[in-house]
């Protein structure tokens, strides 16, 4: 004797295996700190360049150079800060007694 399955829980799970698959993935903390560093490290390079564009003569507009400047030094401090807080927290979790 065979057992046929019911049509419309065949559906729901084709449903449900599409919704997997095209679910977004979960950012991992690493990652976005790895990203961050490199977004940091390129907002300071561009901003070195300008600056070596300004100091020869290249660069026309010195308000550009300064607001890159800014936002180098802003993303810098915002990166030390993340990783003062980072070790901050895996200090408190070393003095944590098991």
């Amino acid at each position: 004797m065979a057992i046929n399955p019911i049509a419309p829980v065949e559906a729901l799970t084709q449903i449900v295996k599409m919704g997997e698959a095209t679910a977004p993935q979960q950012a991992n903390f690493a990652d976005w700190v790895g990203k961050q560093i490199n977004e940091t490290d390129l907002k300071i390079r561009e901003a070195e360049t300008q600056v070596q564009k300004l100091a020869l003569g290249e660069a026309d507009n010195l308000h550009q150079v300064m607001i890159s400047l800014a936002r180098a030094k802003t993303s810098f401090e915002l990166t030390v800060q993340v990783r003062n807080r980072i070790l901050e927290g895996i200090q408190e979790v070393m003095r944590m007694s098991v």
